[in-house]
């Protein structure tokens, strides 16, 4: 399964290069919890992907290659700043309801560091360590938010790649509350019906 895992991050890989980051990302968590053998069984079937997808193209122009692919993402560059607001306005998912740039900050920081706390108080007993899915989805919803803050330029569909791992980490995080509090109310039979709203 990590050999197939890694065939699909290589396919992700030669689709678009962010998806480098969770590959990284998958590489470590993989390194420091199952050890280097799972790792390199991940890294076999990544290469095994890259080679077949991109192979044939690096190998017929290796310099036009690295120019167009890699060289022209790291040298595109805006004449001005995408402000803030606007990336957190499209990140987050926040641009339907029309609300003025301090707000939108605002909103955003809440979101976040509520995700972020939720997870970090609910993993503090030894008894609820954290899982490798959630470690993967708080570590890419980091990277990936910090990826999409830090160039000058900033498009609309950069949503689209991070918007699924913060659903994850926020649905990870929604579970794991609602089985606490469940199991607090001495009525786990409801914690389905808790779900929803504390996604939410």
């Amino acid at each position: 399964r990590l050999g197939w895992a890694g065939v699909a991050f290589g396919v992700a890989c030669a689709i678009k290069v962010w998806a480098l980051v969770p590959v990284l990302v998958m590489i470590s968590l993989l390194a420091v919890i199952r050890g280097r053998h799972a790792a390199a069984r991940f890294l076999a079937g990544l290469t095994a992907a890259l080679a077949v997808t991109i192979g044939p193209f690096f190998v017929i122009a290796p310099r036009a290659f690295v120019e167009d692919v890699a060289v022209a993402q790291l040298a595109r560059v805006d004449r001005s700043r995408t402000d803030l607001a606007h990336r957190l306005n499209s990140l987050l998912g926040l641009t339907d309801l029309s609300l003025s740039h301090h707000t939108i900050i605002v909103a955003s920081v809440g979101l976040l560091t509520a995700v972020a706390a939720l997870s970090v108080i609910q993993w503090w007993p030894r008894a609820h360590r954290p899982r490798a899915l959630e470690w993967f989805a708080l570590i890419c919803v980091a990277a990936t938010f910090a990826m999409f803050m830090w160039p000058v330029d900033y498009y609309n569909h950069y949503a689209a790649f991070f918007v699924p791992f913060f659903a994850l980490a926020g649905s990870l995080c929604a579970g794991r509350l609602t089985a606490r509090v469940g199991s607090l109310l001495g009525a786990r039979q409801r914690g389905p019906w808790l779900t929803s709203p504390l996604g939410v």
